[in-house]
């Protein structure tokens, strides 16, 4: 399901309309969903449930910790780097900036 929502992700930048733009959004919001539906269900797997609460402590510590350095990150790479590189980037991570979007 994770690999969808990336190919939803590559999708963005050939949206030419709104209504196409939210169902793609919404395709991208269902199968990104099953990263947190199922992290508890893999960490029982990988280190049992003896040591879930642990498990479970570290990787939200590990996405707090992206969330908070990735954004800051990704907006001084966009700052300093090329106009095409920051376009390219942009679209690959899911933004609709070099999208034009029309009503329909």
């Amino acid at each position: 399901m994770t690999c969808l929502a990336g190919v939803a992700t590559l999708v963005v930048p050939l949206v030419t309309s709104l209504s196409s733009l939210a169902a793609v959004s919404g395709l991208f919001g269902l199968f990104v969903s099953a990263n947190y539906a199922l992290t508890t269900v893999i960490l029982v797997q990988l280190v049992g449930v003896d040591s879930l609460t642990d498990a479970v402590g570290i990787v939200s510590f590990a996405q707090g910790i992206s969330n908070l350095v990735g954004p800051p990150l990704a907006g001084s790479y966009i700052l300093t780097a090329s106009v095409e590189v920051t376009a390219r980037l942009r679209s690959t991570a899911g933004e609709s900036a070099p999208v034009q979007v029309t009503r329909e």
